[in-house]
């Protein structure tokens, strides 16, 4: 087929357009496109991204490297005084404790609670302008919480150290050590790509479903219960481990803990990952059917209350208590063995009381 010589040129002049058009990004917005209008230190010329950048709520972000996707690291876990703002605007109280502690890093958080709040900033810098309609915030993979860890055994390095050395570790023991519990992130030494306590402080929940392979036979064979994984859509990996461990096993970067979606522990906390061009709808939850018994308002403040204390203080000790389905006796049994390991009150016991008979149908 013989193609007149005009026809030719005009084609050409248009993929030669088309090109130019590709390459200058032309016809695309920046926040389409994965360019993030940050404003602060971390902006660039052009408004785009370089390899760190500051959010709305002061939370710094570094770039992964060797990432499948542009992914960028939180260098500090969530903090009180971020998790507080997403209470209040979703109408939650907040705990005394993050009130007190603002900078330390929110804990009591289940899987659910972290997503939620993930999908809760997206939607929220989304509306502002801030990152594109299809960039999000999310809990990292598995695979870059590794990544961040920065490679060795340990956070800190690949031996165990001497007890002269542990005050000095990126994020283990709070200073004072007498005070078992969290400490104001950030304030330790960063790991090499300038994230902070990536062991130690609260463990973090990630993205992925627990398989069993995923964590090595020396740690399957020390903890029975690391060895089944549910046929892998029960329980959700945590990592980083946490304050309540300093032990050679449990601090090791590739330990996963585990959990389901809906338990909150005094342990478990998060950090974020911002993804460009990430998603647009949002993070599905996997609530638990105690989540899901709200008794109503109508009811009584008591009974609000009873159901908030039951899940604060039920949902971390005994992590498959169901009130639906315990009898008399299961429940004594339980409220017994909690009572003399001394972490439930007997009037902590009665508080919780109506929730327990409301959601058993008494």
């Amino acid at each position: 087929m013989v193609v007149d010589s005009k026809i030719w040129r005009m084609l050409l002049l248009g993929l030669g357009l088309a090109g130019m058009l590709f390459l200058c990004g032309c016809g695309e917005s920046p926040k389409e496109s994965g360019s993030v209008p940050i404003d602060g230190e971390s902006r660039v010329e052009g408004g785009e991204l370089g390899d760190s950048f500051v959010n709305s709520l002061g939370l710094k972000f570094v770039r992964l490297p060797d990432s499948s996707v542009d992914a960028f690291m939180c260098v500090v876990e969530t903090r009180n005084r971020d998790f507080i703002a997403f209470l209040k605007e979703s109408g939650r109280p907040p705990t005394s404790a993050a009130m007190t502690h603002p900078d330390h890093p929110a804990n009591f958080v289940s899987w659910n609670d972290a997503v939620s709040f993930c999908n809760w900033l997206t939607n929220r810098e989304r509306a502002a302008g801030r990152i594109g309609s299809k960039d999000r915030y999310r809990l990292p993979w598995d695979v870059e919480w590794t990544l961040a860890a920065g490679g060795k055994r340990y956070p800190w390095g690949d031996s165990w150290p001497n007890l002269a050395e542990i005050p000095s570790l990126p994020g283990y023991m709070p200073k004072d050590s007498s005070i078992d519990f969290t400490t104001k992130v950030g304030t330790t030494p960063a790991n090499v790509l300038g994230i902070h306590d990536m062991g130690g402080n609260v463990a973090e929940w990630t993205m992925n479903w627990y398989r069993k392979e995923m964590n090595p036979s020396e740690i399957r064979l020390e903890y029975e219960r690391l060895g089944s994984d549910g046929g892998g859509r029960k329980y959700k990996v945590l990592r980083g481990m946490s304050w309540v461990f300093f032990d050679p096993l449990n601090l090791l970067t590739d330990y996963r803990y585990i959990n389901e979606p809906h338990v909150r522990g005094g342990f478990y906390g998060f950090r974020m990952v911002f993804e460009v061009y990430g998603g647009k709808n949002d993070i599905q939850t996997y609530p638990h059917p105690s989540e899901t018994w709200p008794p109503k308002a109508s009811q009584g403040a008591g009974l609000l209350a009873a159901r908030d204390l039951y899940r604060r203080e039920c949902l971390e000790c005994h992590h498959y208590f169901d009130p639906a389905s315990y009898n008399e006796a299961k429940w004594d049994d339980w409220f017994g063995r909690m009572r003399g390991r001394a972490k439930i009150s007997q009037a902590v016991g009665d508080q919780m009381t109506p929730f327990i008979d409301f959601v058993r149908g008494k």
